[in-house]
């Protein structure tokens, strides 16, 4: 019967604990699960004081995220996370000016500027007929 009470307590704790915060969910690519469990298996091992949940540790990694990245990560992160059509719109809404190459890049790709063509290596002799037009019979 005590085992029971115990059991009981503990989870009355557990519950009025997280009565008392707010939690949020977070989804996390296949990839960031299978590190956080590698993590999260190794955090526990030998750990026989209790057990760590990856909720801790998720928890426990993000309020002292804020200190661990640099701006060279949030460049990287920005730069993973760029979107040229979201980009373009904003460029649109702002009221600066779209940049020059900016312009000629859009126009190129809806075939609004040629490339330089060569041009035709012909003489003008060897582009008229070869008969004498008479010009008077013309008019």
């Amino acid at each position: 019967m005590e085992n029971s009470d115990t059991e009981m307590g503990k989870k009355l704790a557990k519950e009025s604990k997280s009565e008392d915060q707010e939690s949020y969910r977070v989804s996390v690519s296949k990839e960031a699960n299978v590190i956080l469990e590698e993590v999260l298996a190794k955090v526990n091992s030998g750990f026989f004081g209790g057990k760590v949940h990856k909720s801790d540790l998720a928890n426990y990694v993000f309020m002292r995220l804020k200190d661990l990245i640099d701006d060279d990560d949030i460049q990287n992160i920005q730069s993973e996370c760029f979107d040229d059509r979201e980009a373009l719109w904003k460029l649109s809404k702002n009221d600066q000016e779209i940049p020059a190459d900016l312009k000629k890049a859009i126009r190129q790709a809806y075939g609004l500027i040629q490339s330089p063509r060569k041009r035709s290596g012909k003489l003008n002799s060897e582009l008229s007929t070869p008969k004498n037009v008479d010009k008077l019979k013309l008019a």
